[in-house]
């Protein structure tokens, strides 16, 4: 799957930024009859900006990691759409060009909650509302100098859309316009 998100930052020096960032990443999960499934997920990040008024740092690349676990609480039975609740971590290192500052690199993790619902149609198309909260530190790193953020929005007004083809092959794409703004998509296999 691929992902752009266009976050809104605060630090504790006072600095406003505003970071953007795209990554690409597998998951591989599994799940279970008792309706719960667990995943785990490993990628990079493929580059972005950090942007402060009138300077803007380029991010290079980086590792990220992720974990997820949901439950389906509800299954589709029309008029009742399907709920499936979620909570997901994940960790970032982000390197960005030098400045007249040093080095510059970012650290980031989160913990995301998250109540999926939605309905399918004709077997094949899924649409459905993916509001999230969440919270997690952001630590720039200047050299020895780190300064500690978070997000100044801590919601994503999630929506997607999933097309499932034979085999068991789903393509889908989900975002978010408000809060944390997000635009991704990938592919998924079921085994």
């Amino acid at each position: 799957m691929g992902n752009w998100f266009r976050s809104y930052l605060k630090f504790t020096d006072g600095a406003l930024p505003v970071l953007t960032q795209k990554t690409v990443s597998a998951e591989l999960a599994w799940h279970f009859i008792s309706r719960r499934s667990f995943g785990i997920g490993a990628g990079t990040v493929l580059g972005g900006t950090f942007s402060d008024h009138d300077i803007s740092l380029f991010l290079k690349y980086g590792p990220v990691v992720s974990f997820r676990y949901s439950r389906i609480l509800m299954t589709e039975y029309f008029p009742i759409p399907f709920i499936v609740a979620g909570v997901s971590g994940s960790f970032s290192w982000t390197a960005a060009e030098e400045t007249h500052a040093g080095r510059n690199s970012f650290f980031a993790s989160d913990v995301r909650l998250s109540v999926t619902s939605g309905y399918t149609f004709w077997n094949r198309l899924q649409v459905y509302l993916s509001p999230k909260v969440f919270g997690g530190p952001v630590i720039r790193v200047t050299d020895s100098n780190r300064v500690r953020g978070s997000d100044r929005y801590f919601f994503q007004a999630g929506m997607g859309m999933t097309v499932i083809l034979p085999g068991e092959i789903m393509i889908f794409v989900n975002g978010s316009p408000l809060g944390e703004q997000v635009l991704g998509g990938g592919l998924s296999k079921v085994f």
